[in-house]
């Protein structure tokens, strides 16, 4: 199987996420910790499954730009076909992978 190598950008944007249920009993509301563009590229990277996939990796975010990430990555033993499935729904696009054909699209995902 031949090797696909990808290259990424990544940008979060500077969001919040936190446990609304301390609001709920009362308690004081904590701040919310702010979501880094290096926890997003964590959670973009696919998890080796199967014998033979190998994931490789390298970027990161800096510390004056948290909001900010670049990650360069290349991947063995997976087909062209799982790449984009993974990443679509990543991007939340409904549109799977199918062999020769061009996907246009527009629009906003979640």
């Amino acid at each position: 199987m031949g090797r696909l190598r990808i290259i990424g950008l990544l940008v979060a944007a500077a969001g919040t996420c936190g446990p609304p249920a301390a609001a709920a009993r009362g308690d004081e509301p904590r701040p919310a910790k702010k979501v880094t563009a290096g926890d997003v590229l964590k959670d973009w990277k696919p998890k080796p499954a199967g014998r033979g996939k190998e994931f490789e990796a390298t970027g990161g975010s800096p510390k004056d730009a948290p909001d900010v990430a670049a990650m360069s990555f290349r991947l063995a033993g997976w087909s062209f076909e799982e790449v984009w499935n993974f990443y679509a729904d990543k991007c939340g696009v409904a549109d799977r992978y199918q062999e020769k054909n061009i996907l246009i699209a527009t629009g906003r995902g979640k």
